[in-house]
């Protein structure tokens, strides 16, 4: 039975949008998901200390910075796999996609270039603003709420306030 006969309309498409290569297509379909899962496996995640985030700063600035990229190679996989389907034009395809794309690319970048990049940096401070730096940082998204609660919606509800005020403490005992 051909997919243009199944009932509720055709779902697949011979002519792909984007002609390529088959062996191109399927590096492009299967190689940047499996690269993500396996870079997944050596995620950083040190204790949640001044020291042990700033001895994983520079590593975990790096492994997001790679997921960066692969994360819009993993776009394009998606993008490609709608197209087998024929559905790489449709508008709700490209807005999902552009949408994952933009905001887990934000998401990453604050939590983990951000991070890495913040703690990295209070390397050469006192002991008393590297914990100013530290009380910022680990209400970031993603770093410390799995740790801290069971509930992660507890943690973001409390992260702003918590962040001003820890802002506000390391200001005043750098000025002290």
């Amino acid at each position: 039975m051909s997919a243009e006969s199944v009932p509720g309309g055709a779902s697949y498409s011979a002519e792909p949008t984007w002609p390529l290569p088959v062996s191109l297509r399927r590096v492009l379909l299967l190689v940047p998901p499996l690269l993500l899962a396996g870079l997944e496996v050596v995620h950083p995640q040190p204790q949640m200390t001044v020291q042990a985030l700033m001895d994983a700063s520079t590593w975990f600035a790096t492994f997001h910075a790679i997921q960066l990229g692969l994360i819009g190679l993993v776009g394009v996989s998606v993008l490609l796999l709608a197209d087998n389907f024929g559905r790489a034009t449709a508008w709700a395809t490209r807005i999902g996609i552009g949408m994952f794309l933009v905001f887990f690319s934000a998401y990453d970048t604050l939590a983990g270039i951000g991070t890495g990049l913040a703690m990295r940096s209070a390397r050469t401070l006192s002991a008393a603003q590297q914990e100013g730096v530290f009380l910022i940082v680990k209400d970031w998204p993603g770093l410390g709420c799995a740790v801290r609660t069971q509930h992660p919606r507890h943690c973001r509800v409390g992260s702003c306030s918590r962040c001003a005020r820890a802002s506000r403490s390391a200001a005043s005992s750098s000025t002290t």
